[in-house]
């Protein structure tokens, strides 16, 4: 059985942990929309802490004030400023669990120390992604940046299920000689999706590029991307055959 303030921060780390999805989703989103540079600058939205909701609240020279940005030739696009707010705003909640089930994950440092461990080393990390996130802006969406910041979140992400696991180690079922000799197996699918993840955003990167290139059609990118995707394509492939063997295991 669990003591109350254990219950506690496992009841937290399970809420943190949602968020981060919930987090890592936005992000997403916000590569996928384009919106990345929604906000052309951090922590404020356009100088606000409240973005605009129409191109009237901006100053007529907005596009001569954050040229530098890319709004020399940008229009303001209400819903990019917005996703990338909105995106901001989870970073900011989740930070603030985070916080909260590190006060919790105290409770450890005598019984099981590397919950605490765990939990502060995520903690420290997210301050750190923060300051990542506004070189992000910063530098434009520089892509090793972006990389960087995408591979920032999911080591906080293993961290998290990490002390989560610790912490409810007094219920769960210590496994069997038959799968532990699998786990070098499993930390190859983890390389393994590491690189194929880094091998998508440079993908994502170069179709941005071709993107830009009015001479092109959106039929014609797949053509000029290079053999990027096609390594893409095949560590892809070796993540779905490991994936697949540790399911029969």
């Amino acid at each position: 059985m669990y003591i109350k303030a254990e219950q506690k921060f496992i009841t937290w780390v399970t809420i943190t942990l949602i968020a981060l999805f919930i987090l890592i989703l936005a992000g997403g989103v916000v590569r996928s929309t384009g919106s990345g540079m929604g906000c052309p600058d951090w922590p404020k939205c356009f100088g606000q802490y409240v973005p605009p909701t129409d191109v009237a609240q901006l100053p007529e020279n907005y596009r001569e004030i954050y040229s530098h940005r890319g709004y020399a030739d940008t229009d303001f696009n209400v819903w990019k400023t917005w996703t990338e707010y909105i995106n901001r705003l989870i970073g900011a909640i989740t930070g603030f669990l985070l916080f909260i089930t590190l006060f919790y994950s105290r409770t450890y440092l005598k019984s099981n120390a590397k919950v605490f461990w765990l939990t502060f080393t995520s903690f420290i990390l997210t301050g750190f992604q923060a300051w990542v996130g506004a070189k992000v802006v910063q530098t434009n969406l520089k892509a090793y940046i972006v990389t960087i910041h995408m591979l920032i979140a999911l080591v906080i992400l293993a961290l998290l299920i990490h002390a989560f696991v610790e912490a409810k180690r007094k219920s769960i079922t210590v496994l069997p000689d038959s799968l532990r000799k699998y786990s070098g197996l499993a930390l190859l699918l983890l390389v393994f999706s590491v690189i194929q993840i880094v091998l998508g955003t440079a993908v994502r990167e170069r179709l941005d590029e071709l993107a830009t290139q009015g001479n092109l059609t959106r039929a014609a990118w797949i053509e000029q991307v290079g053999d990027v995707l096609a390594w893409h394509k095949t560590w892809g492939a070796l993540v779905l055959v490991v994936s697949i063997v540790l399911l029969r295991v």
